[in-house]
């Protein structure tokens, strides 16, 4: 065999390998990454604390003092204000049958 054919005959051989680990490759990939849109989050113009009465059986046995017929709209504001001062970590929650919660307007 001349040079030239040893030469076509080794490039061929190592274009052979070359496609193989390609495709080797491509194929064993697991998964590709997929790009997802990431929608920015609306932020409430203004947050405020408020409340209802979720059981005004359960109020009037844990927290007398904050119930006639109705409740005391002070008192409950006076706690909230107590609580907000100590700092709340959750958007809503409930205490003695009052649900407090984050009112938000946008």
């Amino acid at each position: 065999m001349d040079k030239q054919t040893i030469i076509e005959a080794e490039i061929n051989e190592a274009s052979k390998i070359m496609q193989t680990n390609v495709i080797n490759n491509a194929t064993s990939y697991a998964g590709a990454e997929v790009a997802e849109e990431i929608l920015p989050q609306v932020k409430a113009k203004r947050s405020t604390w408020t409340w209802e009465v979720i059981n005004i059986e359960e109020v009037r046995k844990k927290m007398i003092g904050w119930t006639e017929i109705v409740t005391k709209d002070d008192k409950i504001d006076e706690y909230l204000k107590a609580k907000k001062a100590e700092g709340i970590l959750v958007e809503d929650f409930i205490f003695a049958g009052v649900r407090f919660f984050l009112n938000k307007t946008y």
